[in-house]
């Protein structure tokens, strides 16, 4: 943990899922051995945030090609 940041595995567990889909291979190794040392909720929470990052982090689609 850095200096001054309170430790969250599941803030940790959503790095390591944005990592992965970007396409870093030991992120995804990592991933593999926090989803066998967290918690369910931990894991939840790390998949929620990071669905939330990539959704923040897309374009906004313009109205004409959301029809």
């Amino acid at each position: 943990a850095g200096r001054g940041v309170r430790r969250d595995p599941a803030v940790s567990y959503m790095w390591m899922l944005l990592a992965a889909h970007a396409g870093d291979a030991g992120a995804l190794a990592a991933c593999e051995l926090a989803e066998q040392r967290l918690c369910r909720e931990q894991l939840a929470r790390g998949r929620e945030l990071a669905e939330r990052s990539q959704t923040l982090r897309r374009p906004a689609q313009s109205a004409s090609a959301q029809a």
